[in-house]
């Protein structure tokens, strides 16, 4: 029953209820995590020695060893401290071993679907109640779209339950991600959303060739949504323009320019973008100037606005995108660990002891590391309690699942 407790706290609060009560839910959550932690530390010998958390720590430790190249002050630990959700998720993997039905992909799903459908409630309420194009509820759209995209493509995992005749409502879950991301008006997770389609629907599609109701389920749902979009919100469909063009403007101006006469954005660039890019050539130029240990975190945003163009001095708390964020902290040492963190899924399904199950922990890698990969070149992710512990919980999810022993015929 303890177990259970647990369990439930730890689903509801990271799976379930982030896009709707993002600041209690992740309490509550990492409060029941560090409970499993302590509580099951005795198991946790033989989960930690799984080649996924191998590379969590591995990363962790390469982060850890350049603190005494940078330390200027007590800020420079947040390196460390901005995975401690990750490490702490380890706790849920013995207690999800011990009740195997409850780490189910079917009960995994479940939790992420509904957290997707959540955060569409939330939107749609924003969009009907208050009228504003650009929904999250409690927190920062960017920050809801990019939980919402997360939990409705994970929730893709459920449609590998075989001994359940509901397995494919589960396919509605990247529609309700997308919904939520749309009426978020946010453009990267727009854009995470459309690589996550790209990615993970021709390999369903394989895999459930002959099922016909893999075909008919997202069909006739997908109708229902966009029709819903287009009486609720019609106006919200321009935004995914908006992301597209504001890419292809980025990335033709970073082939067609350098970042030496940065000063004024281009007509054809807005705003938000033009800021991005600016953080882009200030990561850039500071990574130069210490390209081995990075600056430590404490000196994130100093190190890159000693580059920034007059006049914007001032931006921003942090980056804006992973990949900046490690590259100035930790130099080639950060980029090395975060890479190691974005391929931990990818292990769990490499090394997974069930055939049967090296499918679903294989689509739940390919939306952990291409979803948090996407997401972070427009914003950082690693290092938002939320995003980071939902990163945790579900790379969890996929070592239990790639841990497990078959002892039935549940999963294809």
């Amino acid at each position: 029953m303890y177990r259970l407790v647990l369990l439930s706290l730890v689903l509801v609060g990271a799976l379930a209820l982030p896009t709707m009560a993002p600041y209690t839910a992740v309490y509550v959550a990492l409060s029941a995590a560090v409970l499993c932690f302590v509580s099951f530390a005795r198991s946790l010998p033989q989960v930690l020695a799984h080649p996924s958390y191998l590379a969590v720590a591995a990363a962790c430790l390469a982060l850890a060893l350049t603190i005494p190249f940078t330390w200027r002050s007590a800020d420079d630990l947040m390196i460390v401290i901005w995975m401690l959700p990750i490490l702490i998720a380890v706790g849920i993997v013995p207690p999800l071993m011990k009740e195997p039905r409850f780490g189910a992909p079917a009960v995994i799903a479940a939790f992420c679907l509904v957290g997707a459908i959540g955060a569409v409630a939330i939107g749609a309420y924003d969009a009907l109640a208050f009228g504003t194009s650009r929904a999250g509820g409690d927190n920062n759209p960017i920050h809801f779209a990019g939980l919402a995209t997360i939990l409705g493509f994970s929730a893709l995992v459920g449609i590998f339950q075989h001994d359940s005749r509901w397995r494919f409502i589960f396919l509605l879950g990247p529609l309700f991600g997308a919904t939520a991301v749309l009426l978020s008006g946010s453009r990267g997770p727009i854009l995470s959303v459309l690589v996550l389609f790209v990615l993970t629907m021709p390999l369903l599609a394989y895999w459930f060739r002959h099922a016909w109701l893999f075909w008919a389920v997202p069909l006739v749902a997908a109708s229902a949504i966009v029709a819903a979009i287009m009486i609720l919100a019609p106006g919200q469909n321009h935004y995914v323009l908006d992301a597209i063009d504001s890419a292809q403007a980025a990335t033709r101006y970073l082939v067609e320019n350098n970042f030496a006469t940065m000063s004024q954005g281009p007509a054809n660039i807005d705003g938000s973008t033009w800021q991005r890019l600016i953080y882009l050539r200030g990561a850039l130029n500071a990574f130069g100037d210490s390209p081995i240990v990075g600056h430590g975190a404490g000196q994130l945003i100093s190190a890159a606005a000693a580059h920034f163009p007059p006049g914007y001095e001032h931006l921003g708390a942090h980056l804006h995108a992973d990949i900046a964020n490690f590259a100035v902290v930790a130099g080639i040492v950060g980029l090395v660990a975060y890479g190691l963190m974005l391929s931990a899924p990818f292990l769990a399904a490499l090394y997974a002891q069930d055939p049967a199950r090296k499918r679903a922990v294989l689509l739940l890698a390919i939306v952990l590391g291409a979803g948090y990969f996407t997401l972070g070149l427009t914003n950082g992710v690693f290092g938002i309690l939320a995003q980071t512990l939902l990163y945790g919980i579900l790379l969890a999810s996929a070592v239990n699942l790639s841990l497990y022993a078959r002892r039935d015929q549940d999963i294809d």
